[in-house]
């Protein structure tokens, strides 16, 4: 073996001490990239839902039991969506009294049927407001029914567009979104049709789904205004990109269905389960006013308690699209009651 200088020797252990620090540093830039990362936050499951999966219940057959000594006419107001059921019940409930009450229903703003019986002018005005977010005062309340909406778009966005976010949905009718590309759609315009912004309707839409924020528009300056939701049901299905809200009634109805599509909110849709379990929003509650203090009359009083008799809500009012107030838990029929 060949005899090193001391140089050579000093130059082998420079070497070996430069592969040492190399080595070294490779394992530790290994180590490094072992270290476990967090995992990301789950997105929810796509939502895809069909008209059919939107009907709260069949409702049943029910024989009514007649009332008796009851008699004269009773006027009511009621917003367009409950005036087809309340039309029905004002049958029933006539015919229940042998002919000898004439119920009236008449179909009105949900602002309005609460001035007018505040005035005296009906002695019920049925709303799908609270008497508080109207500013009227002096009413007694009788909560009715649970009126569930779902948004729907046009049939040429169909399995394009099945499921919004609520920051989704806020961009779209705030008009800072006009594409359906920019929330996950086709290359197309958005057409937003909605309800007068004075509606009960849009008041649950702004309060619910848009959260009811600071300066928030209920719709964009280029929506299309429909003023009955057999209205918005019919622009949505004549315009290219177009989407709504309407009672879930509306979508259900086998004339209307077909005509549109229903998509999902957060991943939730309108369906009964969902509304139970709190985990969609979209709803609001029905009621009947009555002038407080003021003569209403026995007629009134008896029209009301047939509308919340099982007779009544087990039948024509789920066959409607409606839900029992029953149905649904105290906690979450709390996340819908006027703020005090």
């Amino acid at each position: 073996m060949p005899v090193q200088t001391s140089s050579s020797l000093a130059r082998t252990i420079m070497r070996l001490g430069s592969i040492l620090a190399v080595l070294f540093v490779a394992a530790c830039g290994s180590s490094k990239a072992k270290v476990p990362q967090p995992t990301p936050t789950p997105t929810l499951p796509p939502c895809t839902i069909a008209a059919a999966d939107l009907s709260l219940g069949s409702g049943g057959t029910t024989k009514y039991t007649p009332f008796s000594n009851y008699s004269g006419t009773l006027l009511t107001e009621s917003p367009p969506g409950l005036t087809p059921l309340l039309q029905e019940a004002a049958t029933a409930f006539d015919n229940g009294n042998n002919h000898q009450t004439k119920t009236v229903i008449t179909s009105a703003g949900a602002g309005n049927s609460l001035k007018d019986v505040a005035s005296g002018a009906v002695s019920i005005g049925f709303s799908d407001l609270f008497a508080s977010q109207s500013g009227v005062g002096g009413l007694t309340d009788t909560q009715l029914a649970v009126q569930v909406y779902t948004m729907i778009v046009s049939l040429d966005l169909q399995n394009k567009v099945t499921d919004l976010s609520t920051q989704q949905i806020i961009d779209i009718f705030s008009g800072h979104d006009t594409n359906w590309n920019q929330v996950g759609g086709p290359n197309e315009a958005i057409n937003v049709i909605a309800p007068p912004t004075n509606s009960g309707s849009a008041f649950t839409f702004t309060h619910y789904v848009l959260g009811n924020a600071p300066g928030m528009l209920s719709q964009p300056t280029s929506a299309v205004v429909a003023n009955t939701a057999d209205a918005v049901v019919n622009d949505v299905a004549n315009v290219q990109g177009a989407i709504g809200y309407v009672p879930t009634s509306y979508v259900v109805n086998p004339t209307e269905a077909s005509s549109v599509t229903p998509i999902c909110i957060n991943s939730y849709s309108a369906t009964a389960k969902a509304v139970e379990a709190g985990t969609y929003s979209f709803w609001g509650i029905e009621h009947a006013y009555t002038k407080t203090g003021g003569n209403n009359g026995s007629v009134a009083q008896a029209f009301i308690a047939f509308l919340r008799s099982p007779a009544f809500q087990n039948s024509y009012l789920v066959r409607s699209g409606f839900l029992q107030l029953g149905l649904v838990p105290v906690s979450v029929l709390e996340t819908h009651q006027a703020s005090s």
